[in-house]
């Protein structure tokens, strides 16, 4: 699983060819992504899925390093507590073997980028995702887009979505499909880490099974902990 539209910048506005300004400017943001911020960082999520608020604190140090603190305000019982940290394994395990899934990188390919808005506070880019495979073909159909802070030189947030039906296999239709991480700078000069993620989507499978989810997190209070543990 894990907003704004811009179509009127992209009818409105001519596409610029990235310079070798820009080109740097993109691959510095692009490297201050910290992909090991699951090792080296502890924080705490919060989950909106089918209407219902969960809390939860990630240390890298424990054994079950996910530890379900509420749900809906409330205690959770023993019983929510390990099918929380089940459903937690099983969600680093099957999304591309996790680091594939935090390697932003290269999902952004330098290639397909171009400029379609600067303004004093910001650029923004759109590209086309990049993926191997059969992930890759999907995400071949996708619009992406890439804002960044002039302020800070770091990347606000990376947007997925579809511009129109997507039908990337027989008997299975995407109406809908649209991923957003924002993204924030640990103190003045640490790491850029995810802030949010937000993902929904709507799809018919067959002509019958409807897939229709929306999920929404939120992350805070990060702290750098040992390296070695």
């Amino acid at each position: 699983m894990l907003t704004r539209a811009v179509a009127f910048c992209i009818a409105m506005t001519p596409l610029i060819a990235i310079g070798s300004d820009y080109d740097e400017i993109l691959q510095n943001a692009l490297a201050e992504l910290n992909n090991d911020y699951l090792n080296n960082w502890m924080f705490n999520e919060e989950r909106i899925f089918d209407g219902v608020l969960t809390e939860a604190q990630y240390d890298p140090r424990l054994k079950d390093k996910w530890q379900l603190q509420s749900i809906q305000g409330m205690s959770p019982t023993l019983e929510e507590r390990k099918k929380f940290v089940q459903e937690k394994i099983k969600e680093t395990k099957s999304a591309a073997k996790q680091e594939q899934r935090r390697d932003l990188k290269s999902l952004v390919s330098l290639k397909t980028l171009k400029l379609v808005e600067e303004s004093e506070e910001h650029w923004l880019f759109d590209f086309v995702p990049d993926r191997e495979g059969d992930e890759g073909q999907f995400m071949a159909l996708l619009h992406g887009e890439l804002k960044i802070s002039k302020q800070s030189l770091a990347i606000e947030y990376i947007d997925l979505r579809n511009e129109d039906i997507i039908k990337p296999r027989f008997g299975f239709r995407v109406d809908e499909f649209f991923s957003r991480i924002e993204f924030m700078r640990i103190k003045r000069s640490g790491p850029v880490v995810p802030s949010s993620i937000e993902f929904r989507i709507k799809a018919k499978a067959l002509g019958m099974v409807n897939v229709d989810e929306k999920i929404v997190l939120k992350y805070r209070n990060y702290q750098i902990v040992e390296e070695a543990y």
